[in-house]
């Protein structure tokens, strides 16, 4: 059971998140759907290990450098867990800068500007 292995934490500020990825062995994120997964790029600054499901915004967002699986997949889904905590399968840091570069507020910030920009010149 989970009973004692699981702690729900409820509201976490930014000081005890920092201090969560800095303790993680992995993130697993085992969504079905996210509009933008955040989380990754916050597990992959820190340098740790993410697990991810293959669906909506994830690939796009954790590019080559996550270790992926199916959601609809449990077996896929433990085998993606044991490989990194068994070392089948580690991060590349050179990956994790390059996606990592691909991302910026000032980028989102910039691209929103010209979309909103773009829609008031029509």
């Amino acid at each position: 059971t989970l009973a004692g292995r699981v702690h729900f934490t409820g509201f976490v500020s930014d000081d005890e998140v920092k201090e969560h990825y800095r303790g993680a062995r992995a993130l697993v994120f085992p969504s079905f759907y996210e509009g933008f997964g955040l989380p990754i790029l916050e597990a992959m600054s820190f340098g740790i290990p993410v697990i991810s499901s293959n669906r909506a915004s994830m690939p796009e967002v954790g590019g080559d450098a996550v270790r992926y699986f199916d959601p609809d997949d449990a077996d896929g889904f433990v085998g993606a867990i044991e490989d990194v905590l068994e070392k089948r399968w580690a991060p590349d840091a050179g990956k994790y800068r390059a996606q990592l570069g691909k991302f910026s507020w000032e980028k989102t910030g910039t691209r929103y500007r010209e979309l909103i920009a773009g829609l008031a010149a029509r």
